[in-house]
């Protein structure tokens, strides 16, 4: 085990192509399995590994072994034997999750004055077609900065572009079903908050934003299920009535919405506006009362992230 994770290190070192380095990383984690040294010795030293790193604060050293720890050594997972350094790992950059009894999986950032004597406030980012999670959760870390937020970065399905309302796919282009959001994403972002809750102590309720086609999750939250929410902030998004079916009021005036679009999105005028005034006439004829919509100048289609900052920043004061 410390030869694969010397071999580790040296392999971070090299410039080799991304996915060279993701075959090589694969075939030593075959090799490791495969080692007929003992499973129980090699836990042990997975285990003392994560530890070290911790004590001495050489966590880039064990980031590989803490994604793969659940499938290398689940009893020690299960037990937390890696939790203290999931923690550092997540207050130095971000770790990755797996949710409770789902196999949806996402980033976690927390603050750099995380600990666990108190509970914290958390963002929830849904990002949009791209699906480029690893960016976006770089992206969110850089804006942090000593926000007291942590922020969760779920692996949604739903944001597929061929979801978007009114989309027309090309000829035989793949459709992702529609049912991904209510069969797949609801019950893994409530798996995954789950968790969050019990390894990192966030709060019960948080705060969620959507980006374009993520946002239709985002406005499924706010007319499913709003007592769970303290802010939403859907940007450059997307709205579509099946988003808000069977809808539940919101307790009092619901939660802080600010809907975020740019004034100098090329497809605003024609989908992306008119979606978002009909979800806040819909918002608003539910019983919330406290949805701004906001054009921003001179921006496109954009997460807003800076916006989504600012805002939430101001709903916690």
């Amino acid at each position: 085990m410390r030869n694969v994770c010397r071999t580790l290190d040296e392999l971070a070192l090299l410039d080799v192509p991304e996915d060279d380095e993701e075959r090589i990383e694969g075939w030593l984690w075959m090799a490791y399995v495969l080692d007929p040294g003992g499973g129980a010795k090699r836990a042990r030293i997975l285990r003392k590994l994560s530890d070290r790193a911790v004590a001495q604060g050489h966590l880039d050293r064990v980031r590989r072994v803490l994604d793969r720890a659940p499938s290398l050594d689940p009893q020690g997972a299960a037990r937390d034997k890696y939790l203290p350094a999931m923690r550092a790992q997540a207050k130095r950059s971000r770790v990755k999750i797996r949710g409770d009894k789902h196999d949806m999986e996402a980033w976690v950032l927390l603050p750099r004055s995380w600990s666990e004597d108190r509970t914290w406030p958390v963002l929830v980012y849904l990002d949009g077609p791209e699906q480029d999670y690893l960016k976006a959760a770089l992206d969110l870390r850089d804006l942090m900065e000593d926000r007291p937020y942590i922020v969760v970065v779920p692996f949604i399905r739903s944001n597929h572009k061929t979801l978007e309302p009114d989309w027309i796919p090309d000829a035989g282009e793949d459709v992702a079903p529609k049912s991904l959001l209510v069969e797949h994403d609801v019950p893994g972002v409530k798996a995954i908050m789950k968790e969050v809750r019990r390894a990192f102590k966030a709060e019960k309720t948080f705060a969620m934003s959507g980006f374009s086609v993520g946002a239709m999750l985002n406005y499924w939250w706010l007319f499913r299920r709003p007592q769970d929410l303290w802010a939403a902030a859907p940007a450059s998004g997307h709205y579509s009535d099946r988003c808000s079916q069977m809808p539940v009021k919101p307790r009092g005036q619901g939660p802080a919405v600010r809907i975020l679009v740019g004034a100098a999105d090329v497809r605003g005028k024609f989908r992306r506006w008119p979606q978002n005034e009909a979800a806040i006439a819909a918002l608003q004829k539910l019983g919330h009362r406290r949805v701004e919509y906001v054009k921003v100048e001179n921006r496109a289609h954009e997460r807003f992230t800076d916006k989504v900052f600012a805002f939430i920043d101001g709903v916690r004061k």
